[in-house]
């Protein structure tokens, strides 16, 4: 995350998909929505999408295709100090939206001369 004043931005969601025999399939971003904490997350600009070249698989009969998408966001205001910060989830992984997985809780932060003493 990159907080500036004024300005809440970071880079919300990155997709690396790989496919056997095809390219793969992206979810469509959204535009806009609104997390737990009240913040608006609004999508600024495009999603970038890069796909690199099709990978020989293993035993070399199939083509193994990757895709990456990364889509940036701005905040409508940042985290307030004590919040929790969510963050994304495999969909095999988390349920629902309100799956504590999906976040990330404030006791794993420390102040960052705890880290560099």
């Amino acid at each position: 995350m990159r907080f500036a004043f004024g300005l809440a931005e970071y880079i919300g969601i990155r997709i690396e998909a790989e496919r056997v025999g095809k390219p793969p399939e992206l979810p469509l971003p959204n535009k806009s929505f609104k997390d737990k904490n009240g913040i608006t997350h609004t999508q600024i600009g495009d999603a970038e999408v890069s796909s690199s070249a099709p990978q020989l698989s293993a035993d070399s009969r199939k083509l193994i295709y990757a895709t990456r998408m990364d889509i940036c966001y701005a905040l409508s205001r940042p985290p307030k100090v004590g919040e929790p910060v969510p963050v994304g989830a495999v969909p095999y992984r988390a349920s629902n939206l309100q799956d504590q997985s999906r976040q990330l809780p404030t006791e794993i932060f420390v102040a960052p001369e705890n880290i560099l003493a």
